[in-house]
């Protein structure tokens, strides 16, 4: 398997990064963009003593496939009877095992890792070592305690994200162990690209009640009350099966449930409709599992009902479908779990070529493919939980090694999401369109017209009396200065001063949104779409801002102006600055 050009620039930022003094580099690549083929690339070509640590079974025997598919012998740190599955698995899949105690790839369980280190004398020789799901690894805890078993080797750990849902830091000196952060491309990059596959998602109402479930410390539900408030639900299990027999009946299917129970009534439901269903668990043998998973690939099952299991490191092209009937806090969680459709499936033929073609060509071959896109369908609520005010979940997002706290706290510029209400549609689309994009339905009337707040900052919704109000205290503005007739000089003079301040301000803001709504409409935007874009981009709408004082005025003038450079929207205007007008003695 040949290695991607993003991967290859992956490989080579985690490389400058140690050379640059990191002793330990976080690194991110999106769900199913190929993170475990481009660290054992990695590991191959430096060729050194490299320890793979990984805390799930089948994080530890997909780590172990790849070695085995690449021919490179490995050893297993993990229970015996999970070496055992793991070698089965190999000789299933590959014909052959490269199992070997004294290799030099190293695959090891994390919780069996801490309980052995003391006596292992293949730690020492170690001299890089690769944390698998990377956002786990922090001070103290079993995790550092297993990271902590190579004294002498250079660290790299590998996630999709870098966050947690604890919203602990991830840097050394701040409770994490990395030093340096390498981020790779987005998703939405790989998708444009077709390296991974783009999606669609539906919101079907649900009757879920999460709202009194407790978040832990971990970020995600209290279990015991999360799996409660599921089974409260009395149209949770019947929904999961008849929107997917309805909308993607015949394509290959995970479902996500919260408990053992739960995924028995899910796949009850499914095979009352005679949908081919199994349920996958933690507690699946290796081996088991990788039946049930040859037998998914080959279609002679359609669904897997999965607990707590198959979101890391689970790598089935052709699944088509997520079904969520868990809901969860965790953003990480729930990214994972997402991502499992949005693997690239593709002929062999084109697969074993596929770097070779242009990224046209590779979207030219999805397109015309059996799987031109996967299907979210997400009864649990996890999507608006995690994205409805902060857009589209595959834009690039913004990652930092400090605490939460120490990160910037500006309000998220991102796009807020509605959800189309036609029951055959339910799909998510941006607040700044009036109708769905997708079936053409309209969007809902506003519960109120009587502030710009409540129509999404659409003058053509807001009522004529706060229209006519604002265009008055717009034109009052723009008018003479407002002196009193017998006002002392002194006074006169401030009055002055402070209303030409005022209008030289409103002039730069409104030279600057002209430019803009021009930007918007070029790339397509009518009026009314171009208004709600800029209301959810700045927070205020077009006409409000144009009654705002000078200190107002000038901070959104030079975010506007940031915003145009940012997008390389050049035009006549100079360069942002800070203070547009005197502001000594101005009141207004």
């Amino acid at each position: 398997m040949s290695t991607r050009d993003y991967q290859r620039q992956w490989i080579t930022d985690i490389r400058t990064a140690w050379t640059q003094g990191a002793n330990t580099v976080f690194a991110t690549l999106p769900t199913g963009s190929g993170k475990t083929h481009s660290f054992v690339t990695l590991a191959r070509e430096d060729d050194e003593d490299t320890a793979f640590l990984a805390h799930r079974q089948e994080l530890i025997g997909q780590a172990a496939l790849t070695l085995n598919r690449d021919r490179l012998p490995h050893h297993i740190e993990a229970p015996r009877e999970v070496v055992r599955q793991i070698i089965q698995a190999e000789m299933r899949l590959h014909g052959e095992s490269f199992y070997s105690p004294g290799a030099k790839f190293h695959v090891a369980g994390v919780n069996t890792l801490a309980r052995r280190k003391d006596r292992l004398r293949w730690c020492s020789r170690v001299r890089l070592v690769i944390g698998d799901e990377g956002h786990h690894y922090t001070e103290g805890g079993i995790f550092h305690e297993a990271f902590s078993a190579f004294p002498d080797a250079r660290g790299l750990l590998v996630s999709a994200h870098c966050l947690r849902g604890d919203g602990a830091a991830l840097g050394r000196g701040h409770g994490g162990i990395a030093d340096a952060l390498v981020i790779g491309p987005s998703e939405r990059e790989l998708i444009s690209r077709g390296f991974l596959s783009d999606y669609r998602v539906a919101l079907p109402p649900n009757d879920l009640d999460v709202s009194s479930v407790r978040v832990g410390s971990g970020g995600d539900f209290s279990a015991p009350q999360l799996r409660a408030a599921v089974h409260a639900s009395k149209q949770l299990v019947g929904n999961v099966a008849a929107h997917y027999e309805r909308h993607a009946a015949g394509k290959l299917g995970l479902t996500f449930a919260v408990d053992i129970e739960h995924a028995g009534e899910i796949r009850a439901a499914y095979a009352a409709l005679g949908i081919a269903a199994e349920i996958v668990t933690g507690e699946t043998p290796i081996d088991e599992r990788a039946d049930l998973m040859q037998r998914f690939r080959e279609r002679r099952i359609l669904q897997l009902v999965s607990v707590d299991v198959l979101g890391e490191g689970t790598d089935v092209p052709d699944v088509e479908v997520v079904s969520m009937a868990r809901p969860t806090a965790s953003f990480q969680l729930f990214s994972q779990q997402k991502g499992r459709m949005g693997r690239v499936s593709v002929s062999p033929e084109y697969a074993t070529r596929w770097e070779t073609y242009t990224d046209a060509e590779r979207l030219a071959i999805i397109a015309a493919g059996p799987k031109p896109f996967g299907w979210l369908f997400d009864h649990a609520g996890n999507f608006a939980r995690h994205y409805a005010q902060r857009g589209m979940p595959c834009a690039a997002q913004r990652y930092s090694l400090l605490p939460m706290e120490r990160r910037s706290r500006a309000k998220s510029d991102a796009i807020p999401l509605r959800t189309c209400l036609n029951e055959t549609c339910f799909q998510p689309y941006p607040r700044t369109l009036i109708v769905c994009p997708h079936c053409g339905t309209a969007a809902p009337a506003p519960a109120g017209r009587a502030a710009p707040e409540q129509v999404d900052g659409d003058l053509v919704l807001l009522d004529p009396e706060t229209l006519a109000a604002l265009a008055a205290e717009v034109a009052r503005i723009d008018g003479p200065p407002p002196i009193v007739t017998g006002s002392k000089p002194a006074t006169a003079r401030g009055i002055l001063r402070n209303h030409s301040n005022r209008q030289t301000a409103q002039a730069q803001l409104r030279e600057r949104m002209a430019v803009w709504m021009g930007w918007r409409k070029h790339l397509g935007a009518d009026i009314r779409h171009a208004q709600r874009e800029f209301f959810h981009r700045f927070g205020v709408d077009v006409l409000t801002a144009q009654t705002w004082g000078v200190a107002e005025a000038c901070a959104l003038a030079e975010r506007v102006h940031l915003d145009l450079y940012s997008n390389s929207v050049h035009s006549t205007i100079p360069p942002p600055m800070t203070g547009c007008v005197d502001l000594t003695d101005t009141a207004a």
